[in-house]
């Protein structure tokens, strides 16, 4: 999870000023590429955050504990998927 916060602030910091210098209209589409790239990450980002709260919540309820325990695992690895796909589409 770090290495894809480092990595967005980074491609934030060019797309910024990649956007200022834009001349020529492919250079643009691939910019536009690389925002949906960075947004998608930046909404998983927000995902991860969301569920890492939402467990820490059920964590303390100890009727629960049980069916937490499994389902993160679970999610944990279609999180990875995810992970993985967006750094393929930000190389």
């Amino acid at each position: 999870m770090e290495k894809l916060k480092m990595t967005l602030l980074t491609f934030h910091a060019l797309l910024n000023d990649a956007e200022k210098q834009i001349v020529n209209p492919a250079v643009g589409m691939c910019l536009d590429e690389l925002k949906h790239a960075i947004s998608d990450a930046d909404d998983l980002l927000d995902e991860i955050n969301t569920r890492a709260l939402q467990h820490q919540t059920k964590k303390s309820r100890v009727w629960k504990f049980i069916s937490t325990s499994v389902n993160p695992l679970y999610q944990g690895m279609n999180m990875n998927g995810r992970i993985e796909e967006l750094f393929k589409r930000l190389e």
